[in-house]
């Protein structure tokens, strides 16, 4: 399964976290890298890893360890057998994270008023554009490509993402 998630820097409500906020979050298991941005990245990579579980259950980041490293100018992290990698932009930090399969993503930069549609029709073009015809639904709370095929969604601020398994463009 893949598990993305997406953090607007210039969000309005955004505020810096301090190290008493990184103890909300931190497990004892974490192991950290030297950041400016330690909270997001910590934050950003336990929900891309909760997401990959894709179960409905309530969202507890101190009970998801993450080690996170630096590796040949990247940030990856990985927690019980889950690998994952963050993208740190000016404005936005993205982590996907997956189970050894791989996976694409489009990330989109934009306002809107309602994201649940505008994510969905950015889904169904990207797919369009490859021709492949596609909806989105939901199975539970989780959302489903055509039904049948799980995708990963993920919006903050002016940032959506959505990753999906490469295996969906041979179906």
């Amino acid at each position: 399964m893949i598990g993305i998630d997406i953090v607007d820097l210039s969000d309005p409500l955004f505020r810096e976290r301090t190290n008493r906020s990184l103890d909300l979050i931190s497990s004892e298991d974490d192991q950290f890298i030297d950041h400016p941005k330690l909270f997001w990245l910590l934050w950003s990579a336990k929900e891309a890893v909760f997401k990959t579980k894709r179960k409905i259950t309530a969202f507890a980041p101190k009970n998801i360890p993450i080690a996170l490293r630096k590796e040949g100018g990247k940030i990856k992290f990985e927690s019980g057998g889950i690998e994952g990698e963050i993208l740190v932009g000016e404005k936005s930090i993205f982590s996907i994270a997956g189970d050894n399969q791989a996976f694409d993503y489009s990330v989109v930069n934009e306002k809107s008023d309602n994201w649940s549609t505008t994510i969905r029709n950015r889904i169904t073009s990207h797919f369009s554009e490859k021709g492949i015809s596609a909806t989105v639904s939901k199975s539970g709370q989780l959302p489903m490509l055509n039904d049948r095929l799980p995708i990963s969604i993920t919006h903050h601020g002016e940032f959506a993402a959505f990753a999906y398994p490469k295996s969906i463009l041979k179906a």
